[in-house]
């Protein structure tokens, strides 16, 4: 059954809700602009949940002189870090190097005083807990200290810096899309496109939703933030578009094993070629990565035992003993990232990837544009700039109004926040500490939730510092669906390793009790949940 396209126009219209598509939702019901995001599966759930989680700084960019790059990575860091504090904070990492004539400790420490200088201004107006110390030089020994285990190609010292960790990336990209619903705009997960058409006010849009409802929109620009996934590309085939398109498969292994104290980088070995691998802390986990492969199948993202026990093997080879087996892996995470152009022979596939985001535009279709980038650190930076340079087209004709927010109101009155404080009372310190660290300024509006539900402030079995509220409040104020969108990308149970079953179990019944889940819906889910996770992995 098709619904009528009528007042539900819209001055922009984005396809894909990864941190592209949130971001850049974000910034534009920013600036007044009514806005709908249009998302085939999840918010979050492809691309954007495979990352090591941390957010660049910018020295990596000096060493191809790319200054620009350095400095405004710099304060996309700073500006994330003040965004969400509670999810973004400083990270420690060191990286091994070996003396050469032009990579010594005095022309490594001059560029580490050079981007000191260029990033001088990244303490200004922050809190002490955020931080970041200047980048310097550490012995081998320091380096070596670090390690779980010696390594043993470790350089004859070490670079020392410090860059921010977004301890859990879902709930950053929830966050983003929950302003964005507060300054109006309308996020619809669950919703494939399957038709876009040109017409006198703009795009008609048309998508059908998981219960296979044909709804259609209309919205002066079309923005495809889809990746992998491109409709844009699928359906319209515009002019100068890469068919097939060419993307690179990027792996993270995660761990409950201990690699390191801080995040380090290691030499390893991958043919006869030299590589780095990057372990970073996070939690009780580490995360360890980035391998990628001449893979272009991102509606499979799959890693084999195989592949695994390659990577492991990897791995182990950089230490002087053995630091994992397979049984030591609790996750796989799998993207696809676009690549500048797919090379042959003995090129490593990272050196295929795309190194500047890119905004395609054809003139046969004006209005629309497709974003493609790999890089978590600048998305929200690229959104800004996207709009700023179409600025003259948003300035074209008035903002549309937007038909609703999914999202709660901040609290404001008094009566409130004495609500919430009597609520609060109820709390561990440990559960409160918890729910803070996960929803930061969103704390008080889950509070005020947690005070309406019949669960109250119960413990979700399993866990330590989780409500059974929060099962609730996914489903009702964060477009949660299913399963694995509840405990995977709202909780934050499922990201590193598969949840408790005790953890799944009472979520089930939860859902069964408050949203009417039958026996054969469940099981139904819990095999959707399962599929996520490698049948191989420890978790």
């Amino acid at each position: 059954m098709e619904q009528s396209d009528k007042d539900m126009q819209f001055d922009l219209l984005i396809v894909g809700a990864g941190i592209y598509g949130a971001t850049l939702a974000y910034e534009a019901s920013q600036r007044g602009l009514s806005v709908l995001v249009l998302e085939k599966a999840d918010i979050g759930a492809a691309t954007s949940a495979n990352s090591l989680k941390v957010i660049h700084g910018g020295l990596r960019y000096l060493q191809s002189f790319d200054i620009a790059r350095t400095r405004y990575s710099a304060d996309e860091r700073k500006r994330l870090m003040a965004y969400a504090p509670h999810l973004v904070k400083p990270l420690h990492c060191l990286v091994p190097l070996s003396r050469s004539v032009v990579k010594n400790e005095l022309s490594v420490g001059l560029v580490a005083g050079f981007y000191n200088w260029l990033t001088r201004t990244r303490n200004e107006g922050m809190p002490e807990y955020s931080h970041v110390p200047n980048a310097g030089l550490a012995s081998l020994a320091r380096y070596q200290a670090n390690a779980a285990q010696p390594l043993r190609d470790a350089g004859s010292f070490a670079l020392d810096w410090h860059d921010a960790q977004a301890s859990d990336t879902e709930r950053l990209l929830t966050l983003f899309l929950k302003d964005a619903a507060r300054a109006g705009a309308v996020i619809r997960n669950y919703h494939t496109v399957v038709s876009m058409a040109q017409t006198g006010l703009g795009w008609r849009v048309e998508c059908l939703s998981e219960n296979s409802d044909r709804i259609a929109f209309g919205a002066r620009a079309v923005v495809d933030c889809s990746g992998a996934w491109s409709v844009a590309e699928r359906l319209l085939k515009p002019e100068g578009s890469r068919q097939p398109m060419a993307y690179v498969k990027a792996v993270n292994l995660i761990t409950r094993r201990k690699l390191g104290k801080t995040a380090f980088g290691f030499n390893s070995r991958q043919g006869n070629r030299g590589r780095l691998l990057f372990a970073a802390p996070c939690g009780n986990h580490t995360l360890i990565g980035t391998w990628y492969f001449d893979e272009n199948s991102p509606d499979a993202p799959t890693v084999s035992r195989e592949v695994a026990e390659r990577c492991i093997q990897e791995i182990n080879e950089a230490f002087e003993q053995p630091v994992l087996t397979l049984a030591d892996i609790t996750h796989v995470h799998v993207g696809y990232l676009p690549s500048d152009e797919r090379k042959t022979g003995d090129d490593d596939p990272e050196a295929w990837l795309m190194r500047h985001n890119k905004t395609l535009s054809w003139a046969k279709h004006p209005g629309l544009w497709v974003v493609k980038g790999t890089k978590y650190t600048t998305a929200r930076y690229e959104a800004e700039q996207f709009l700023d340079a179409h600025e003259d087209y948003w300035a074209s004709g008035s903002p549309s109004k937007a038909i609703g927010s999914a999202d709660l109101k901040p609290l404001t009155d008094r009566e409130a926040e004495a609500r919430v404080a009597e609520i609060e009372k109820l709390l561990t310190s440990e559960v409160a500490t918890g729910l803070k660290a996960r929803y930061g300024r969103c704390y008080s509006d889950l509070i005020e939730f947690v005070g309406h539900t019949h669960v109250g402030t119960d413990v979700l079995d399993g866990t330590n510092d989780h409500l059974c509220a929060e099962v609730l409040y996914a489903v009702q104020h964060e477009w949660a669906v299913h399963l694995d969108d509840i405990l995977v990308r709202r909780l934050g149970l499922g990201s590193l390793e598969r949840p408790s079953k005790a953890t799944i179990n009472q979520t089930l019944e939860l859902l069964q009790s408050y949203s009417g889940w039958s026996t054969e819906h469940c099981q139904d889910e819990l095999h959707r949940l399962n599929e996520i996770y490698p049948n191989w992995s420890s978790g």
